[in-house]
């Protein structure tokens, strides 16, 4: 939910900055560098996962909370090189937290009920990404782009404490190895 809004509204953001869309080649290399920061932050996971002795819960404690302070950051940008710092930087960061993760996912659940599971997750992601892209889209045409992405901001920051508190109480997930 806290980063639907970045995802809906990156694009009019990007306008807003740049006075206009007729520089659509900025959308275009914002959008192909969305996708190999994400790509890039799946190579640099497994180095930082070694860098944690593996504690998956931490490192998304870290990558989620890190998230969050990416986004308010980027929610005050009103230079397009500002924002394409912070916006590829938090889609490396959000490429990274897929792996950990997946492992713990994968680790914690038998293998007969995974799909199952998976089927379960994915609908919990799609309502949260409507619910999202609902409350920050009224957000952002009642106040601003801005202030739904501090919204989603706190979303994120609030969230990464739910890996802190499994980091807390469940010692086995985290001493996993791959």
């Amino acid at each position: 939910m806290g980063f639907s809004g970045l995802e809906t509204f990156w694009q009019p953001q990007v306008k807003n900055i740049l006075g206009s869309d007729s520089q659509t080649w900025v959308f275009g290399a914002l959008t192909a560098g969305y996708f190999f920061a994400g790509s890039i932050g799946n190579v640099f996971i497994t180095p930082l996962c070694k860098l944690f002795k593996n504690n998956y819960l931490l490192v998304l404690f870290f990558l989620r909370f890190f998230m969050g302070v990416l986004l308010f950051i980027l929610a005050l940008q009103n230079k397009i090189a500002g924002f394409t710092i912070f916006y590829l930087t938090l889609f490396l960061y959000n490429g990274m937290s897929n792996a950990p993760h997946a492992t713990i996912f994968n680790y914690q659940i038998p293998a007969e009920k995974r799909s199952t599971l998976l089927s379960f997750e994915s609908l919990f992601l799609q309502i949260g990404g409507l619910l999202g892209a609902l409350i920050m889209g009224y957000i952002s045409n009642s106040f601003s782009i801005t202030i739904a992405w501090f919204i989603g901001s706190a979303i994120l920051v609030l969230s990464c404490f739910t890996y802190l508190f499994l980091f807390l109480s469940k010692k086995s997930i985290v001493e996993q190895k791959v």
